[in-house]
């Protein structure tokens, strides 16, 4: 594991949550070494501490614990992209409730039983546990609740927020490293975050790509010299899956007998917690569906929780209702060779 330099001890030491934010609750544990054995994104990130401190209390029979975790890192940049990477693994099975708090960046909450609660015998009373996950700045927060309302989570994540604010503001952060591509190879020829640093904060265009970067007129050798190649699926010929930041996107490629040569048929936005990639009208992933159909209108095509547009735009819906995918179409994707049919997300 990266170690904190000295200098920046007290900074760390300082994004934890103190007795005085957490009444009636006694520090039964403190860790500080490192992340997890399977967790391989902390070093990928450059990871400088992480670490968490348990409070815990027995009031009425019934056990009240609050896991206080915190992971470091040297950039804002690299917080973000572990915080999406490793969102699966942090949110330990627990589904995403409907509010979404501002608090931080990139801030979802999650609670009710785990997944192995029944296989453990244990009664939903006794395992309703709940997770508040953000960034601020260079730092990942985790708070993890159990024995305590589901209500009072966003609260205890709202001190978290403030401590780890004040900390920021007292005391030195981590230098920023000179920045170096990662991974660059064949298929990244200026690495493998690229992709990361062009088209964040791009609009996302209906029937013409990601600003004027990604575009359905370019295909697939221009987009190799703007974002590289990504990681290609070959049992999906020409697909390529753009993972290791903060956003991810997918981009389908399909042979033009016209121009002879490989385009680019559909461009999939999958997972953008932190919201960079954004319509002209504002509509992202996590952007509730009757907001799109106020914006946009009606869509020209339904398939299940699939709306399309007939410009060249395609929004899927999650089950809470807000758009959990977006799908920029080609123009005459007859000819172009895109489907039109909803596309399950690959794996991160």
């Amino acid at each position: 594991m990266a170690t904190t330099p000295p200098e920046h001890n007290r900074l760390y030491e300082g994004l934890f949550l103190s007795p005085e934010e957490l009444p009636g609750l006694a520090q039964t544990q403190s860790t500080h070494g490192g992340p997890d054995p399977d967790d391989l994104c902390f070093e990928r990130e450059g990871g400088r501490a992480g670490g968490f401190h348990v409070w815990s209390a027995l009031k009425e029979d019934q056990l009240r614990r609050i896991v206080d975790i915190r992971w470091l890192f040297p950039t804002p940049a690299a917080a973000r992209r572990y915080h999406r990477i490793r969102f699966a693994a942090n949110a330990e099975g627990l589904p995403l409730l409907p509010d979404r708090p501002s608090i931080g960046e990139g801030a979802r909450l999650l609670g009710g039983t785990p997944p192995m609660a029944a296989s453990l015998g244990l009664d939903a009373d006794d395992s309703t546990m709940g997770i508040a996950l953000f960034v601020i700045g260079p730092v990942v927060v985790k708070v993890f609740v159990s024995g305590v309302p589901l209500a009072d989570l966003s609260l205890v994540a709202r001190r978290a927020e403030r401590r780890v604010n004040a900390a920021l503001a007292t005391y030195p952060q981590p230098p920023v490293p000179t920045p170096t591509p990662r991974n660059v190879s064949e298929r990244w020829p200026k690495g493998e975050l690229a992709y990361e640093e062009v088209l964040a904060g791009r609009p996302l265009l209906a029937g013409r790509g990601i600003g004027d970067v990604l575009t359905f007129d370019g295909g697939v050798p221009q987009m190799y010299q703007a974002i590289g190649g990504g990681e290609e699926d070959v049992r999906t010929p020409f697909l390529y899956t753009f993972p290791h930041g903060s956003f991810l996107i997918d981009v389908q490629g399909a042979y033009r007998p016209e121009r002879r040569a490989f385009g680019i048929s559909r461009i999939g936005i999958l997972d953008d917690p932190f919201g960079v990639l954004r319509t002209t009208e504002g509509i992202g992933i996590g952007t509730d569906v009757a907001k799109v159909e106020l914006l946009l209108g009606a869509p020209d095509i339904r398939q299940g929780k699939a709306a399309t547009y007939r410009t060249g735009i395609r929004f899927d819906a999650g089950a809470d209702g807000r758009v959990e995918r977006i799908d920029l179409i080609a123009p005459s994707p007859s000819d172009s060779g895109a489907d039109l049919r909803p596309k399950d997300p690959p794996d991160p």
